[in-house]
């Protein structure tokens, strides 16, 4: 009996132990690519790995990167790899697109499976996914495929906001990155839901974007949306631009837009981004603007905008201006600095600008501005500023001047208004209930530095009011 019992306990503790693979699957960036990974959650490594991956279109899968240390072979609609073993806990990633053009709009079934020889655990093993294919052009490696023919076809083709579109640049990690340098202007893009997408190249690598399009021999704009559909989504990224004449992207019209600019680097004679489409959704991440003729970023018109770790330096003009009927705007963890007028303007009759984060500074006139006419807003004045060494506190009184809160920024030099660079933040505080003088105690010294304070009030930033140097 005590035999028996022994054997059923060994059993079931063998039986416990083995592997455990689980396979993910998301859509990539572009609208042809999916990523993913295969997990090993088990005690024990996976062996006699296989995975298949299918879609119902039959179009070719092609290895964009990942699978490392996995034999794969492709057929139409498929993509098989194998591998002999996946160490417990160990995670392989793995990213997958449809290469070519031609395909046919709308849904399709994704299928991902994965198997191990000693798998105890089968219900992860299978993602079923129902995805919408749009169309797609690839640019680059041997396509006779031109950025204004793509561009052409999907003005033609991209007539549904439920039916992506992209226009994807070919790049090779090992290539170096590649220049396309345009001749004649480029079409306007109508289409109603269109990506044109680069990818990164490898971590580390400088430049870090791997095609830039030059515009140094057309007049006018580089890339110019005006969707023709109510819901429209655009977006554009990864691609550095340089030498326009005109705006390197505009986005323009007056129906509802979702537009997405992510990963950029730009520069040229006139602006950055200009926005004139009053029913727009604007987001700018991760890109850098510099060395703009004009203002980095111009929203004439639009509903909201987010930018998010943008880099706005040394334009002709200012960081940012937003128009009259620039909507609601919130800029953080971002930067502008060295332009020639403001690094944030903001024209009469628009006040909704909120900032977080976000430092403004070396610009020559003020870098924060209501109004382009220097300091006219109500500001909050600091009546004393002095480092008290028994305590190592630097103690700032301040006169509000409304309610909200006040934040203190410092720098070492002043804008041509005297006012103190939004350089460093230093501290601010809560503006009591019924405003009145504060005082706010900053840890160490400011010596010798300048202070000026603003004041935030809901989705207003008030201009920094007159730098005072601390004693």
């Amino acid at each position: 009996m005590r035999a028996l019992l022994v054997s059923l306990l060994l059993a079931c503790s063998v039986t416990a132990l083995g592997a455990d693979v689980a396979i993910t699957m998301e859509r990539g960036q572009n609208v042809l690519s999916f990523r993913g990974s295969i997990r090993n959650s088990g005690p024990d490594a996976a062996t006699g790995l296989r995975v298949r991956i299918t879609n119902a279109s039959n179009h070719h899968w092609d290895i964009e990167s990942g699978f490392p240390g996995w034999a794969c072979t492709a057929a139409p609609g498929s993509i098989e790899c194998t591998r002999d073993a996946l160490s417990a806990g160990e995670e392989s990633a793995y990213a997958l697109w449809l290469r070519g053009s031609g395909f046919t709009p709308g849904h399709n079934i994704l299928v991902a499976e994965v198997s191990a020889a000693n798998d105890t655990d089968a219900t992860n093993n299978r993602i079923e996914r129902r995805y919408t294919f749009g169309r797609g052009w690839t640019i680059g490696d041997g396509s006779n495929t031109t950025l204004a023919g793509a561009i052409e076809q999907a003005n033609e083709l991209c007539d549904d906001v439920a039916i992506p579109c992209s226009i994807h640049f070919w790049f090779h990690p090992e290539l170096l990155p590649q220049q396309l340098t345009l001749r004649a202007p480029l079409p306007v893009i109508t289409a109603c839901n269109l990506n044109i997408v680069a990818p990164p190249r490898p971590t580390g690598f400088l430049p870090p974007h791997s095609w830039s399009i030059v515009g140094s021999e057309i007049e006018g704009e580089g890339l110019v949306f005006r969707p023709r559909c109510d819901g429209a989504r655009i977006g554009v990224e990864g691609v550095a631009f340089s030498g326009f004449r005109g705006d390197a992207i505009a986005l323009l019209g007056g129906t509802t837009i979702t537009a997405s600019f992510t990963r950029l680097a730009i520069s040229g004679r006139s602006r950055g981004i200009a926005v004139d489409a009053p029913n727009a959704e604007v987001h700018i991440t991760d890109t850098t603007i510099s060395g703009t003729g004009r203002a980095a970023v111009t929203l004439w018109s639009a509903r909201n905008s987010v930018l998010s770790n943008v880099v706005l330096r040394d334009s002709g003009a200012s960081g940012l201006f937003v128009g009259p009927n620039g909507g609601t705007v919130l800029v953080r963890n971002s930067e502008s600095s060295g332009h020639r007028h403001f690094g944030l303007a903001v024209a009469r009759g628009n006040n909704a600008l909120a900032l977080e984060n976000t430092r403004s500074f070396g610009n020559l006139a003020m870098d924060l501005d209501h109004g382009l006419d220097g300091p006219t807003d109500a500001a909050p004045l600091i009546l004393s500023a002095a480092h008290d060494p028994a305590r190592n506190v630097t103690r700032v009184t301040v006169d509000p001047r409304g309610s909200g809160r006040i934040e203190l920024w410092s720098s070492d030099g002043l804008t041509i208004f005297t006012t103190a660079h939004m350089e460093h933040f230093s501290g601010g505080a809560e503006v009591p209930p019924i405003p009145a003088p504060i005082t706010i105690e900053l840890p160490g010294t400011l010596r010798g530095r300048f202070l000026s304070a603003v004041r935030v009030d809901a989705s207003r930033v008030s201009e920094p009011g007159p730098a005072v140097s601390v004693r």
